[in-house]
């Protein structure tokens, strides 16, 4: 089940919104007999009962006490309303239910202008606990000796939480704390709290946070093993420091050594200025010092690393504003010179409806090499659609050419747009001819808006201005036209469905030179029968012509991909797509997969590619998921690479999912690493794939 710690708060936050509701009682409501036994309290609320008593400013209700509020329905043994004291106790056999949830209590009270309530003895369950639109898999029970809230926050006095289902004492597991404190909307802070398992205590804490709405590591600490770092083991600690919530991490490696980092939000001068600080430092251990014991490989691998970043903006008023980036960075290797960076970034500006205004001057030094870049921009509005625009940027280095000097550009637009075009007319020069760069001297661009041919989106272009181009010398003219089809889907039939899009490009240069171009792509998906389903795509370009600007530059390509699907409900699905390029007379790997699901216990997955040119697989592909029952299932992938005759991948997961536990051990044979993971459902972790995903990270260090 995908979620993280934060489910948890979401509970209790759940929980407490739905404790004591708030009838909007109105003063002027005079208590009133009737055959039913009601009494209005408010517009929104109602109480009934049996037999309803009263005695000045008191109702008392008896037998069968209900209050209706808001969908909420609330009984007791005994319900009174005071309209003097503006409250209503609720005494014996509390019982709420609401959107299924359920909570009891001996004893309860709300205030109904402080908005406090509490309740004594609470207990009860809920299943709408859901965070990222997925809801927690069962209930989520809890208890509580004393609960107070009041518009701010919510209080428990020795909270219990759990999503066991057991009687007390036998709960496989619960969380116990001396007080939780719920801020609504943000964070949980319970202190003094135990995670036990099967009543024993696992993990202690002082101060332990939940943030709501926000993704962090669970209680339990990751552990691991790889051929890089060896064992470690990673932990995630939230705090709170003058009103800001931030994270620190520690991390321990067997070989690389100790890593611990801080992520902290920030603001001053009342909001006016705030930032981000992010600091990591892994400290190199005694093993991984002593080189002379290494292999080259080994000695290649990062044993050190500092990285640092803080960045505040600050807000001056009327628009204004100033900030400052550093960023700092350092590598140890051992035997070799370090890797390392250091930059900053000094900015100031004024952005409004009419006017925005940046200057930038940044400062990099990176091993052996230092470079500085300055920039200015302002925009302003002139008119109703008018905007010009003035500015300059240098660099140390441009372009893709070695040079000593710095590059200077200037640029000035003039711009206009309505609901129809969007013109701008540009002037950019550059100084230093030893480096890459095109200059606009000027240009004219203009692109349409909102062009229909029927029901066809159309999109024209045309620009027309002098260029000149660096290091090369070239000063001549420049034309482009472009009229094209914007992205539109037509239906074929009953079952086809055919989108398009494409256009045509001319260009003319001073010269005398002319290149055009066609480009187009058509995908068609046709479904034949309830069993079989056709695809089709081709993307072609094929320039024409010459131009001496390097920007002119144009690919061509000529490709058609082709494949059909067939299955059988849910049981199996063939797919077979391949395709051939036109441009370069080539075809493409044809990649088969079958997909297999004889029943709910096993799903199968096989694929090949196989290469028509030479005749032969290119790769084999097997992934199986086996559930064995009784919570246990096993996975395995393994890709075998015939064109180097080996077993790239052989990946082995083992999983055992009990009531409130879930236990993971992956292997990948080739890497010769594991992971092991560990996690109550409560506290949900990211699962850990036995296939490649560049989200499953094996080492936690990026």
């Amino acid at each position: 089940m995908k979620g993280d710690t934060t489910k948890l708060a979401a509970i209790i936050l759940f929980i407490m919104l739905s404790l004591c509701p708030k009838p909007a009682l109105s003063e002027e409501a005079a208590p009133r007999q009737e055959a039913r036994q009601t009494l209005s309290a408010g517009k929104k609320a109602k109480i009934s009962a049996d037999e309803i008593r009263y005695e000045k400013s008191r109702a008392t209700a008896y037998g069968n006490a209900v209050v209706h509020y808001k969908g909420a329905v609330i009984k007791a043994d005994q319900i009174i309303y005071d309209e003097f004291n503006r409250t209503i106790t609720l005494y014996g056999n509390v019982d709420l239910t609401k959107d299924g949830s359920n909570l009891k209590a001996d004893y309860g009270v709300y205030g109904m202008d402080t908005g406090r309530s509490e309740l004594y003895n609470a207990s009860g369950y809920t299943d709408e606990v859901d965070k990222d639109g997925k809801k927690i898999d069962g209930k989520v029970y809890f208890w509580g000796d004393k609960i107070v809230r009041d518009e701010k926050e919510t209080k428990i006095k020795n909270a219990v939480l759990t999503t066991c289902d057991n009687p007390r004492p036998d709960l496989h597991y619960h969380i116990q704390s001396e007080n939780a404190v719920i801020i609504p909307g943000k964070k949980v802070i319970a202190y003094n709290s135990r995670l036990k398992i099967n009543n024993r205590t696992l993990i202690k804490y002082k101060r332990l946070e939940f943030r709501l709405g926000k993704k962090q590591q669970g209680l339990i600490p990751t552990i691991g093993n790889n051929t890089n770092d060896g064992w470690y083991v990673k932990k995630n600690i939230p705090f709170t420091l003058f009103g800001f919530d931030g994270t620190a991490n520690i991390d321990l490696y067997q070989k690389t050594g100790v890593g611990f980092g801080v992520k902290y939000p920030y603001s001053l001068f009342n909001g006016k200025a705030y930032g981000y600080l992010d600091y990591y430092n892994l400290s190199p251990s005694k093993t991984a010092i002593i080189t002379e014991n290494l292999t080259d490989d080994e000695r290649k691998r990062t044993i050190g690393r500092k990285e640092f970043k803080n960045n505040i903006r600050y807000e001056i008023g009327n628009g204004y504003y100033t900030g400052l980036d550093i960023g700092m960075y350092d590598h140890q290797y051992p035997g070799e010179k370090s890797s390392n960076w250091k930059n900053y970034n000094f900015y100031f500006g004024r952005k409004t409806k009419k006017q925005n205004l940046y200057i930038a001057q940044t400062c990099t030094d990176y091993n052996t090499y230092t470079y500085q870049t300055r920039k200015l921009d302002f925009a302003q509005r002139i008119g109703q659609g008018w905007t010009a625009r003035i500015g300059g940027f240098n660099s140390g280095y441009a372009g893709n050419v070695d040079s000593t000097k710095e590059i200077w550009r200037y640029y000035t637009e003039l711009n206009y747009e309505n609901a129809f075009t969007d013109m701008t007319l540009s002037y950019i020069r550059s100084t230093n001819n030893e480096v890459y760069h095109l200059d606009k001297v000027p240009e004219f661009n203009m692109i349409s808006k909102n062009l229909y041919l029927g029901d066809i989106p159309i999109r024209a272009a045309f620009t027309v201005g002098d260029y000149r181009e660096e290091p090369a010398g070239l000063n001549m003219g420049r034309e482009k036209i472009y009229i094209g089809i914007d992205p539109v889907s037509i239906k074929v039939g009953e079952s086809g469905d055919l989108n398009l899009v494409g256009g045509y490009h001319q260009l003319f240069c001073g010269d005398g030179s002319s290149k055009y171009a066609f480009s187009a792509q058509a995908n068609y998906t046709h479904e034949l029968n309830k069993n079989l389903r056709v695809k089709a795509n081709y993307y072609f370009q094929n320039p024409k012509g010459y131009s001496p600007f390097v920007d002119d530059y144009i690919p061509s390509y000529s490709m058609l991909m082709a494949g059909a699907e067939i299955h059988n409900e849910d049981y199996w699905k063939l797919s077979v797509y391949g395709g051939y390029d036109y441009m370069y007379d080539t075809k493409t790997s044809i990649i088969t997969t079958l997909s297999m699901k004889p029943n709910e216990k096993m799903n199968w997955i096989i694929g090949s590619s196989y290469n028509p040119t030479e005749h032969s697989f290119s790769n084999f592909s097997s992934e199986l998921k086996l559930d064995l029952g009784h919570g246990l299932s096993v996975e395995n992938w393994m890709l075998y690479d015939t064109i180097n005759d080996k077993l790239t991948y052989m990946n082995i997961g083992i999983s055992k999912e009990t009531h409130d536990f879930v236990t993971k051990l992956l292997y990948r044979n080739q890497q010769k690493e594991f992971w092991l993971q560990f996690y109550l459902k409560a506290f949900p972790e990211e699962p850990c794939y036995i296939t490649p995903n560049p989200m499953d990270v094996i080492s936690p260090r990026k």
